[in-house]
């Protein structure tokens, strides 16, 4: 019985709800920060492939669309940040949290925590439901484990990052890829806009990262034009975005990546380094 209890313990403060560690430290690390420079948003691709140092913080998340990405943006900015990075991938123009069947559910936890709506609540599952009332029991434990965190920039530890590459198919995936693009609306952009807007108001720089791509996948997937030509559109004639593109780099190899769509940690060093060169010699 006494073991039974101390497991239950255990389990309590280790945390089991999907992703919440991760998200928790993150809000609470970003309201610690002092006066940070530069923020940066968006998926999983920048969240574990951008490493932010002093005066950055990493609000990237896995499965961030645009939707939440403009909104997080909207949450914490602060008056002393210059700089607004954010990933645009290949997936971005559609990409809607609510319809991943596998990272839906972090959408409840962003809610209870950041106090950000549902996108099209229609689209609510009782999975959903349940979970958002799941975190809201226990979100004090979570914050209890974070309150006293420190020096904290938003970063995964080093210990996450694969450098084993994870056998998997392109085809597969960039079939699914392709279905998704062709099924869902591309309405993401619009919130883009927003972001545009807002930026070119507060008089910050944006800068837009599309994030390279291994050649094995790329071949398997909608061509760049296809892929790029909203945000294009979008950003014609804005001084204060630049666009930093990695989608075809030669400066990125297949030992670069942990699978077809993320770095390891050789790869996010990489990626970190040339992209700050590219902030901080614009700003």
């Amino acid at each position: 019985m006494e073991i039974k209890i101390v497991q239950k313990i255990l389990d309590i403060l280790r945390g089991k709800i999907f992703y919440m560690n991760i998200y928790t430290k993150k809000v609470i690390g970003i309201k610690k920060i002092q006066n940070p420079k530069t923020l940066i948003l968006g998926s999983s691709q920048l969240e574990s492939g951008y490493i932010a140092s002093k005066d950055e913080y990493n609000l990237a998340t896995t499965a961030q669309d645009l939707y939440y990405t403009y909104n997080l943006y909207n949450k914490y900015n602060q008056k002393s940040m210059q700089n607004i990075v954010i990933s645009y991938s290949y997936f971005s123009s559609f990409s809607h949290i609510l319809k991943s069947k596998e990272y839906a559910i972090i959408a409840s936890i962003i809610k209870v925590l950041s106090d950000i709506d549902y996108q099209d609540k229609e689209l609510m599952t009782e999975d959903i439901i349940n979970n958002e009332k799941k975190v809201r029991e226990k979100s004090w434990i979570y914050m209890l484990r974070f309150f006293f965190l420190k020096n904290y920039n938003g970063n995964y530890k080093r210990s996450a990052y694969s450098e084993k590459f994870k056998d998997e198919n392109p085809k597969d995936i960039g079939a699914s890829i392709c279905h998704a693009l062709y099924k869902h609306p591309h309405n993401q952009n619009k919130y883009l806009e927003k972001l545009v807007k807002d930026t070119e108001t507060k008089k910050q720089k944006l800068f837009i990262i599309i994030p390279p791509m291994p050649k094995e996948y790329r071949k398997n997937i909608p061509n760049k034009k296809e892929l790029y030509s909203e945000l294009y559109n979008i950003i014609n004639n804005k001084s204060h975005i630049k666009v930093i593109d990695f989608y075809d780099s030669s400066l990125f190899s297949i030992s670069d990546f942990c699978d077809f769509l993320h770095l390891n940690y050789k790869g996010s060093l990489k990626l970190t380094k040339l992209v700050k060169e590219q902030i901080y010699t614009l700003t």
